[in-house]
C-alpha cells in the first residue's frame, strides 16, 4: 500500500507517516522519501500520534475560521483556506507499541489516536492500524471501543493457517469471517460497512531485509521512487 501510494503521487502532495510499534523499523525502506516521515518504537509511536494529534486541531482550527468567515460575508473571496494535502497516519504493531508506554503516556496516545480518527477525515487525514492476533485483555485496553468502531475498513491477509474465529471477531466483529477463505499465502478479505471482497496481497519483499532474495530486492527498490529528502511540515 505505501509503495501504491508513492508510485500514485506527486511528492509535493504526499504526507504519509509510517509508525512501527514493535520497533522493528518496518517504514526504513521509505525513509528519506519525499513528504514520508518515520516512526521506530514506543516512544517515536506516541511522539508521532502527538505531532498528528496537533496538525489535527490546526488543521481544525483553520477550517473553522473559514467557514465562519463564510458565514459573514456569503462570498469567498478573501477566505484563507486551501484543502490541505492529505495526511495518512499508518501504524504496524500498534499493540505492541502501545501497551509498552507508561499507563498515563498510553492512555494519552490511546485518546488522541481516537480523536484524529473522528475528527481527522473532515480535515483530510485518515489513519491505519495493523495488529497481531492479540488476547482480549490487550485488544481491549488498546484498542477500546470506542475507537474501533470508527475503523470502518477492517481487512486480514491470513496466508496458509487461515483466519481462525477468534481472529474473525476481532477484525470483523464476525466469527464466521475466516471460512469464506482460502488457506493460501496472501489470500485476504477486505470489509466495508456490509460490502465484502475477497482478494490476493501482492507479494513486495522489503528492501532493507537482509534475508530477501537479490531479484526480490531489486523488486522492491524499483517499486518506490528513488528517495529525496524532504521533512513534513
Amino acid at each position: 500500500m505505501a509503495a501504491s501510494l508513492l508510485a500514485a503521487t506527486r511528492p509535493a502532495t504526499r504526507a504519509l507517516c509510517l509508525a512501527d510499534g514493535e520497533g522493528s523499523d518496518w517504514g526504513l525502506m521509505f525513509a528519506g522519501q519525499a513528504g514520508v516521515l518515520t516512526a521506530n518504537g514506543p516512544a517515536e509511536l506516541a511522539d508521532l500520534i502527538g505531532e498528528t494529534w496537533n496538525e489535527m486541531h490546526k488543521r481544525r482550527q483553520q477550517y473553522t475560521q473559514a467557514r465562519q468567515r463564510m458565514a459573514a460575508t456569503h462570498n469567498p473571496a478573501g477566505i484563507d483556506w486551501k484543502p490541505p494535502r492529505w495526511l495518512h497516519l499508518w501504524i504496524d504493531e500498534y499493540l505492541a507499541g502501545v501497551m509498552q508506554l507508561p499507563a498515563k503516556q498510553r492512555a494519552e496516545a490511546i485518546d488522541r489516536l481516537t480523536q484524529i480518527v473522528i475528527g481527522g477525515r473532515k480535515v483530510r487525514m485518515r489513519v491505519g492500524i495493523g495488529v497481531q492476533r492479540p488476547d482480549a485483555r490487550v485488544m481491549d485496553a488498546g484498542l477500546p471501543g470506542l475507537l474501533k468502531a470508527e475503523l470502518k475498513l477492517r481487512m486480514a491477509t491470513v496466508g496458509i493457517m487461515g483466519l481462525d474465529d477468534m481472529e474473525g471477531r476481532m477484525a470483523f466483529d464476525d466469527a464466521h469471517a475466516g471460512r469464506y477463505l482460502k488457506m493460501e499465502q496472501g489470500e485476504a478479505l477486505v470489509r466495508v460497512g456490509r460490502r465484502e471482497v475477497r482478494y490476493n496481497v501482492p507479494w513486495l519483499a522489503d528492501g532493507t531485509d537482509l534475508e530477501a532474495t537479490a531479484a526480490d530486492r531489486r523488486a522492491a527498490w524499483a517499486a518506490i521512487p528513488r528517495p529525496v529528502e524532504e521533512r513534513i511540515a
